[in-house]
């Protein structure tokens, strides 16, 4: 909401992810769908099979003699190579028999070592303790690369650089832009996350909850109903709509701890809202609400919604919310407009006493964006907030000193006096206008 310096007003201060929902936090591309029964070809574009199930192998690369598709030591005769969507490539030197990893999120034993297209070896675990690790906490090009092999195989990776460490690199040894090579042994998968089975829900199933998001009781809830700033302990799963797994919270056995307020997705905390102890829910919730229409490329493509799976373990209430004032869009005749291009209405002036611009003030305010979904809110946090003036966005700067203590003003802010063209997290989009409904508490 309210830009204090380079770190936001309360609630948006507290904003977390609910552990790993952050698009930040993705640690790569994720090509999901089915195991094969056995190495051949496959179609592994398939939208229903792309779940928590290892992918099928794509087709076979012919090029095998180019050693500018496969650098490095010679292949052996009769490897198999692919190459995948994504652009990762990989030779099967040697097929194990045992189990593969089927999510993103397990954790795999592997020994490795990596090249340089040149030659030069930067990096190799033989000689020492094989290297363990969940598998989205590495470059892309092995999180999706270890998710073909069996336990007991051996692999021959060509990753591009934006599968690896990309225009940046990782200096000294890997420099901006480079492929990267590596020969993998997977020795064992040693710990599984059980998500659940995509499942996409049908409208007709659904409940509509405003501003397009869609929900789903999968079971009924039978404890205390969420509210905004109660801490929940939850699980949660989240998909694309074409069934691509994007996180879970499953692979922390450690339910998860929220609150709406926290939550960077505006539609799953919205969704969170009608959810009881002891409740499971899918929503559908519209790009706009979740990773915003600009999304997470390349994890999440622009304008794609999310799937979420949410279960409801233990609600701890929190501060009892305040009602939050109606939402009112004053018309372009009742707005004062001033050389800054802010906008506002004053609903009452207050008494004499106003702030200025180097001023600390307590006040009420609720946002919400010009087709009345709310965004912010101190009404629901229980209590009003307090700021100095010349830490926020500058449309409260300049709006909250038209009025004095005790009065009332609306204001509708264009986004180059609120949060510009990088908006603020999920929750703002770039260049936003903005309404607010502020009533100034006091003037320190």
């Amino acid at each position: 909401m309210l830009g204090y310096g380079d770190a936001p007003l309360a609630p948006l201060e507290n904003t977390m992810s609910l552990r790993c929902l952050s698009p930040a936090l993705f640690a790569a591309v994720l090509l999901l769908a089915v195991a094969p029964t056995e190495v051949a070809a496959q179609d592994d574009s398939a939208p229903a099979a792309r779940n928590n199930k290892p992918p099928r192998h794509p087709p076979a690369d012919p090029r095998a003699d180019d050693p500018a598709v496969w650098p490095g030591d010679a292949l052996p005769p009769g490897a198999m190579l692919f190459e995948t969507r994504s652009g990762l490539r990989y030779a099967i030197l040697e097929l194990g028999n045992g189990e593969r990893p089927s999510t993103p999120f397990d954790k795999v034993q592997v020994h490795y070592t990596g090249w340089l297209t040149n030659g030069s070896e930067f990096d190799s675990s033989r000689g020492g303790a094989p290297a363990s690790f969940a598998l989205n906490g590495v470059i892309g090009g092995w999180t999706e690369g270890v998710r073909y092999m069996p336990a007991g195989s051996k692999f021959k990776f060509v990753i591009p650089a934006e599968l690896g460490y990309g225009e940046r690199g990782s200096p000294p040894n890997i420099g901006p832009g480079a492929t990267l090579v590596f020969d993998v042994e997977l020795l064992a998968v040693t710990d599984r996350v059980d998500v659940p089975d995509f499942e996409r829900p049908a409208r007709e199933q659904c409940q509509e909850l405003g501003f397009g998001i869609l929900h789903q009781v999968v079971r009924e809830g039978e404890g205390e109903t969420v509210r905004w700033n109660d801490k929940v302990s939850l699980h949660y799963t989240a998909w694309l709509e074409d069934g691509t797994l994007l996180e879970t919270s499953l692979s922390n056995p450690q339910a998860a701890m929220a609150s709406c307020s926290a939550i960077p997705m505006t539609g799953l905390a919205m969704g969170l809202e009608v959810m009881q102890t002891g409740g499971v829910s899918r929503f559908i919730v519209p790009a706009r609400l979740a990773y915003g229409e600009q999304g997470a490329p390349p994890q999440v493509p622009p304008g794609m919604n999310v799937i979420y799976q949410i279960e409801v373990f233990e609600v701890e209430p929190g501060p009892p919310p305040l009602p939050t004032p109606d939402f009112v869009l004053p018309a372009e005749g009742e707005l004062t407009t001033t050389e800054s291009g802010l906008q506002y209405q004053i609903v009452s002036p207050g008494d004499a006493v106003q702030p200025t611009a180097e001023s600390t003030v307590v006040a009420h305010y609720a946002g919400w964006f010009p087709d009345g979904l709310l965004f912010d809110s101190s009404w629901q946090r229980g209590e009003p907030t307090e700021f100095p003036l010349n830490r926020v966005i500058a449309g409260w700067t300049e709006g909250l000193q038209l009025i004095g203590v005790g009065g009332h003003v609306r204001l509708v802010i264009p986004g180059d006096l609120a949060y510009g063209e990088r908006g603020f997290q999920l929750k703002i989009p770039p260049n936003a206008t903005l309404v607010f409904d502020i009533r100034l508490e006091q003037v320190k």
